[in-house]
């Protein structure tokens, strides 16, 4: 059985990926020169929204960036003059962070398939008919990859619960995931057919499609991303797109429950 994160532990996560976002944020500056530094540790990492649960869209006077020479000493100022707040905001919501047992089960999140989410229709006319849908661990802390039959069960009932809801035939997601085999391997060949390129001028947003990558099932810092971002200045897997008909993705998740049983 794999063990629950400790708060120890969660902490040691959350100052780790708060160096690393303002570390990261420095690095963006000059692809960003419209935005404020402050700005870019809101808009493009996941420290507010996901590490402290603190709404993206609304600046936070504790997190005002401060002046530095490099990245290395903005890192340093940052995390020693915006610890206190984030040590405290982070103890509060640890029982419902990231990789506790049921976190996502909870009626705010709203999540409406175990791991995954639908959204309702987009106003989007490009989504016209689209369920779009999102991706998180409800088997926390093991991965969802790791317990047989469960992200199967997902997808079959994302499909059944969302086209009875409101109709609708397309199935749509944006991800990081989708550059990695073993999630494209839910999907029929259609998906894999309309993948969209790996953008390497790809900014990051503050959400998880991007930032999953980093976090492990338990949790914690996944530190082999993390030294990869820090070595390259880019996440390792790109965030991609794709879409597919509810047809072929009925046949397919038919084709892989055979294979299961």
């Amino acid at each position: 059985m794999v063990a629950v994160k400790t708060l120890a532990e969660h902490l040691d996560f959350v100052e780790a990926v708060s160096r690393l976002s303002f570390w990261y944020s420095w690095q963006l500056r000059s692809l960003l020169p419209d935005e404020s530094l402050s700005d870019i540790i809101r808009k493009h990492t996941m420290l507010y929204y996901h590490i402290l649960q603190l709404p993206a869209d609304q600046p936070r006077c504790e997190l005002e960036a401060l002046a530095a020479a490099n990245s290395s000493e903005f890192e340093e100022a940052m995390w020693s003059r915006c610890r206190d707040f984030i040590i405290a905001k982070a103890t509060e919501f640890y029982p419902d962070s990231i990789g506790m047992p049921g976190y996502i089960n909870k009626p705010k999140y709203g999540w409406n398939c175990g791991s995954l989410k639908y959204d309702a229709p987009h106003k989007d006319p490009s989504l016209d008919g689209c369920c779009v849908f999102h991706i998180a661990n409800g088997t926390a802390p093991q991965s969802i990859f790791a317990v047989p039959g469960h992200l199967l069960e997902c997808f079959e009932k994302l499909i059944h619960d969302s086209e009875k809801e409101y109709g609708y035939t397309v199935l749509y997601t944006m991800t990081w995931l989708n550059d990695r085999e073993d999630f494209l391997a839910y999907f029929p060949q259609e998906w894999r057919d309309n993948l969209s390129p790996r953008d390497e001028k790809h900014i990051p947003s503050w959400n998880i499609g991007d930032w999953g990558q980093l976090i492990t099932a338990r949790g914690l810092l996944n530190s082999k991303g993390a030294d990869f971002l820090r070595e390259n200045g880019r996440l390792k897997y790109y965030n991609r797109k794709s879409r597919c008909s509810f047809e072929n993705m009925k046949k397919h998740l038919r084709f892989l429950r055979k294979q299961n049983k």
